[in-house]
């Protein structure tokens, strides 16, 4: 058995092909057929639309994107709790704050909303890069607002959603918005968000592995120097030790070595305000 066939049994599993009774005309490419007046959605496509949507997830937490869940399903909030906490976005539904359309657009507003003398917070300041919904039936006005923004929406379609909403997505997911496959779809976007997470920590890190391999390699030079084998031996300057008194090998020494004094008041690149690096040769008696 294939991987591809082991995928798509699991999509199976989750009744992600069984659509609703009424098939849209713009849903028909997502389908497979019709049975018992239920459409059965094409679980190919169904596997293609989740990877696209999680490349570009992925491709913003790279850049460390903002992101917005938004669920009103209340079967779904433990599901979006346990991801918001791993991942660490924001998602409104987990603190019930989204019940009223229009924070999204009005965002920016210095406004202060107040209900029997408690202020309520409605969510950040900032618009977010993209906006995740896993039950489009039930805030329609999300995606409408959204668009407005022109913010790139992910969320899962199915076969009932109208041409109005359907063409204001830019990632729709065709698939039944079960508990099985939300609590799926929401383990990938977990994993996705955790493996970006580990490359972005390996290449802050890569600068540092670097200094201190060139570090440990300038100690291992120190006392591993065969003037033998090289034309050109580069010595730091704080790292000279006391030569033998025999002019022969002083004579050979001088004709291979070149010594640099690193100017730390200067800096450490070269730029219009000093050089950053002296050449010089230190004679120390032995």
């Amino acid at each position: 058995m294939t991987i591809h066939s082991i995928v798509i049994q699991k999509l199976r599993s989750t009744n992600a092909q069984l659509g609703r009774r009424v098939a849209a005309h713009h849903f028909k490419i997502y389908t497979y057929g019709f049975r018992n007046g239920m459409a059965i959605i094409d679980s190919d496509k169904t596997l293609i639309c989740m990877r696209n949507a999680c490349n570009f997830i992925g491709s913003l937490a790279r850049e460390k994107g903002r992101f917005m869940f938004i669920n009103t399903n209340p079967m779904f909030d433990e599901i979006f709790e346990q991801m918001t906490k791993k991942i660490g976005c924001y998602s409104p539904s987990a603190n019930a704050l989204w019940r009223t359309g229009g924070f999204l657009t009005n965002s920016g507003s210095p406004k202060k909303f107040r209900s029997r003398n408690k202020k309520l917070s409605f969510g950040p300041a900032q618009p977010p890069d993209c906006v995740v919904i896993m039950d489009t039936e039930r805030k329609s006005s999300v995606i409408k607002e959204a668009d407005k923004l022109q913010i790139p929406i992910v969320a899962l379609v199915d076969s009932s959603m109208p041409l109005d909403y359907y063409k204001r997505i830019a990632y729709p997911v065709p698939a039944n918005d079960s508990v099985q496959f939300v609590y799926l779809f929401c383990n990938l976007i977990t994993k996705t968000f955790m493996l970006e997470q580990k490359k972005l920590a390996a290449t802050e890190n890569e600068p540092k592995i670097q200094a201190r391999e060139e570090m440990a390699s300038i100690e291992q030079s120190k006392n591993k120097l065969d003037f033998a084998k090289h034309k050109v031996v580069v010595v730091p300057y704080d790292s000279l030790t006391p030569i033998t008194e025999d002019t022969a090998d002083i004579k050979q020494l001088l004709e291979k070595l070149v010594v640099l004094k690193f100017n730390g008041s200067l800096g450490t690149q070269i730029g219009l305000s000093g050089p950053s690096y002296a050449l010089g040769i230190r004679f120390v008696e032995a």
